[in-house]
């Protein structure tokens, strides 16, 4: 047999690759399209096969590869997603030929509730934020509000520092307790160039054994997991001793 880029048999059929077996081979040839020397199953003829489903196409290798089903396995996929589109349509109460409609409002709906969400929240954390600025008295001329937020996510909590920075000689020092441990901000008003949020909130991580970075106005850390009154204690001592 030939071992140019392109073998041939006798029979005149143009191999893609040569075999890795020799002797007898099985050749299947498909006349002005391809013929490969191949060990896996084939028909006679394709009526063989049954139901043949293609399930995905993509770019491989400068080519194309083709995956699909078929047989008993391409019938019980049909009917695994019929029964999917089936539940999903009695769930929606719509006929399965609007249920591509049905989920575009569905989601249209949601994007829209997280929008009113996102300003509800922000309303409250401007109330809350408000509430803790005018229960933190002035010391030596620096309003330094420190809190553990309770049951807030971390987002809220970055809201809250935003909204504490507005207002006059503010420092804000906020933390939260969530999945992932102790999640702390440092935000500091306009008015106090002097104090840097990324210095004082690198203390406090370091203090309960966490990291932090940021700017000098605005600063982000985190620490494992401590219990309440540790957090607490750790960012006053560390406001506390900002001048």
């Amino acid at each position: 047999m030939s071992t140019r880029v392109r073998h041939r048999l006798a029979s005149g059929a143009p191999l893609r690759r040569p075999p890795k077996v020799s002797g007898a081979i099985r050749v299947i040839w498909v006349r002005g399209y391809d013929a490969a020397a191949c060990g896996g199953t084939h028909v006679l003829q394709t009526g063989a096969v049954g139901l043949l489903k293609i399930t995905r196409i993509e770019r491989y290798k400068g080519g194309v590869r083709v995956g699909f089903l078929c047989g008993g396995r391409a019938l019980r996929h049909f009917q695994r997603s019929l029964l999917g589109l089936q539940e999903a349509s009695a769930d929606l109460s719509v006929h399965p030929d609007q249920l591509g409609e049905a989920v575009q409002r569905l989601q249209d709906d949601l994007k829209q509730t997280r929008r009113t969400l996102r300003v509800a929240q922000s309303a409250v954390m401007a109330f809350e934020a408000q509430r803790l600025w005018a229960e933190t008295p002035e010391a030596d001329g620096v309003r330094r509000v420190v809190a553990l937020l309770d049951d807030r996510s971390y987002d809220e909590a970055r809201a809250a520092a935003s909204h504490l920075s507005t207002q006059p000689r503010t420092l804000a020092l906020l933390a939260v307790n969530d999945a992932k441990g102790v999640r702390m901000v440092c935000e500091r008003s306009g008015d106090l160039p002097h104090l840097d949020a990324a210095a004082i909130l690198c203390r406090a991580a370091e203090v309960l054994g966490g990291r932090a970075g940021g700017t000098a106005s605005l600063a982000q850390g985190g620490a494992p997991a401590r219990p309440r009154n540790i957090v607490v204690e750790a960012l006053r001592a560390v406001a506390a001793s900002v001048t």
